[in-house]
């Protein structure tokens, strides 16, 4: 890597992943060489922001993608919406934690709406 991308990398105090899951082995090899973690997150086309993040002190554990973000409340639930046991599989639900924060149409589609929000603010089925 030519010597000014090397100094940039070591000027940068924080980055983070979202869209797809980071590999355990490129975490550990960026931290090794930058000491700067790479901390994770979620999110998704229909939230009005990202859902997750992983904070950049805290102990990483893999697989995860930190912690909502407090304007959001998600429910993990069953096929009748209903909350699932920690442990039991379900369906992420993502709304705003405030009314009203949500775009209630997709732009210039809106017949696509219906199919994909409820009016509770969770995926259609």
């Amino acid at each position: 890597m030519p010597f000014p991308a090397r100094v940039a990398l070591r000027l940068l105090a924080d980055l983070n992943v979202s869209g797809s899951a980071c590999p355990e082995a490129l975490r550990d090899r960026y931290r090794s060489k930058l000491g700067v973690p790479i901390p994770g997150g979620h999110g998704l086309t229909e939230a009005p922001t990202a859902v997750a993040r992983e904070h950049p002190h805290a102990t990483h554990v893999a697989g995860s993608a930190g912690f909502v973000l407090p304007q959001l409340e998600v429910a993990i639930t069953d096929e009748s919406d209903a909350p699932v046991l920690p442990g039991e599989v379900g369906e992420i639900c993502v709304r705003p934690a405030t009314r009203g924060a949500r775009a209630d149409v997709y732009r210039g589609r809106c017949s696509a709406t219906g199919s994909t929000l409820t009016r509770a603010g969770r995926p259609a089925r």
